[in-house]
């Protein structure tokens, strides 16, 4: 970084462990690394375009995923805590979970292998914990080819790329200018969307099909929705047509009531350099400027395989690439974060190096943000946050801008449920 130093403090400690339920021996990664702390699914830390972390009460939350359910947890001075007293209530919802915080309340959408959920937490200042508010509003969805997949069949699928256990890949939370919720979500061929009739999330609208105006999409395609200026954007991917879409969606229209489909980006089809991806992530800064990163599927020697691209208050997208492909790193995964005190986007993604070992790295790209929340330049290289040596995943962080004054963090995982911290503090 020009100008800047960073320190990034690791959770250290040993990382071999047996697979739970499988017999498999997740060998010794790092002399002397270990994990924050460990749950019992694979890569707990994904799905691409959800954010599963925020700070509040001077100090980081995750909202995580474990077999039957999800679970909360806090980082203290002594490291992670899980709040096992909300253990009971988040039986009652599926477990991947996108934040959304506010003040001292706390709201998810959450993605199981059979529903999806809305549900609320509210901070108890007498007990310094958060509470449960009210019941999940829970939806079932259509069941993905096959019986329910038990819990070592989804284990199991930890170790197999690209195998689905989910009828939904991802779901995603926004509110809007006027306090209504939006949940999108990805299911049977199309990008769907709900909006809320009330500022509580007690009662909502039913499901609008966002892509139908295009077509149906590919079973591997996701979406994500996010304030934008003037309203509630969406975005997806479509790799049927090799496309990137965008809706708006302008506020106090009805929930049903969409703007055209934008096309951000299209590529060459079938047979040429395709451009589609299952790969985003986006977050929106104060002023309502989107901050989207995405992956394309153009795999050229020294050809950027990621892609910056941002919204600005007038509606146009500018577009920066980064992170290029080589036969040695493969980029993937990424995900966007706004340090506002600082004018800076933090973008982090995995790299899949082509070692015998084939192992995720984390890499961190601080971008400086010049005149009107715009990229400046030049473009940084790319900077490790974790042990090379360690094979991780899924990097998350906080949807909201990152704390001012504070250092921030994210996590990633690996395929035996271990979850590792990169706490960054800038100087």
């Amino acid at each position: 970084m020009r100008g800047r130093s960073a320190r990034v403090r690791i959770g250290i400690g040993l990382a071999a462990a047996l697979a739970a339920g499988l017999g498999l021996l997740a060998f010794a990664t790092c002399a002397g690394a270990r994990a924050a702390f460990r749950l019992d699914l694979a890569y707990p830390t994904e799905t691409k375009p959800q954010s599963k972390l925020w700070f509040a009460r001077g100090r980081w939350w995750a909202w995580l995923p474990v077999e039957g359910g999800s679970s909360v947890w806090e980082r203290g001075s002594a490291g992670w805590r899980r709040e096992t007293a909300l253990d009971a209530w988040l039986e009652q919802a599926p477990g991947f979970a996108d934040v959304w915080s506010e003040a001292d309340a706390v709201w998810a959408v959450l993605v199981g292998p059979r529903s999806l959920a809305f549900a609320q937490l509210a901070f108890d200042p007498a007990s310094d914990r958060y509470v449960a508010r009210g019941t999940p509003i829970l939806w079932p969805v259509a069941a993905p080819e096959g019986p329910e997949p038990s819990g070592l069949a989804r284990r199991l699928a930890g170790f197999r790329s690209g195998v689905r256990t989910r009828a939904i890949e991802s779901a995603t939370l926004a509110r809007d200018a006027g306090g209504r919720w939006w949940i999108a979500w990805d299911e049977g061929g199309a990008i769907w969307c709900r909006a809320s009739r009330d500022r509580d999330g007690a009662a909502w609208s039913e499901p609008f099909a966002l892509s139908a105006a295009v077509g149906p999409i590919g079973r591997d395609d996701i979406g994500a929705i996010f304030p934008a200026a003037g309203g509630i954007g969406a975005i997806w991917t479509d790799q049927n047509r090799d496309a990137l879409y965008f809706r708006l969606h302008r506020d106090g229209s009805p929930p049903d009531a969409w703007e055209p489909v934008e096309t951000l980006a299209q590529g060459e089809g079938r047979g040429g350099a395709r451009l589609a991806n299952d790969h985003l992530h986006a977050t929106t800064a104060a002023d309502g400027t989107v901050y989207l990163v995405a992956k394309t599927s153009r795999y050229r020697p020294g050809e950027p395989l990621l892609a910056l691209r941002v919204r600005a208050r007038d509606g146009s997208w500018s577009e920066l690439p980064y992170a290029r492909y080589s036969r040695e790193r493969t980029p993937s995964r990424p995900i966007a974060m706004l340090d506002a005190a600082r004018g800076r986007a933090e973008l982090v993604h995995e790299s899949l190096d082509a070692s015998l070992w084939n192992r995720h790295r984390i890499e961190r790209v601080s971008l400086p943000l010049g005149a009107r929340g715009q990229p400046g330049a030049p473009l940084p290289a790319p900077q490790t946050l974790l042990p090379e040596t360690l094979d991780l995943r899924s990097p998350t962080s906080c949807k909201a801008p990152l704390p001012e004054g504070r250092d921030w963090l994210l996590l990633a995982s690996d395929r035996f449920g271990n979850v590792y911290e990169a706490l960054v503090a800038e100087r």
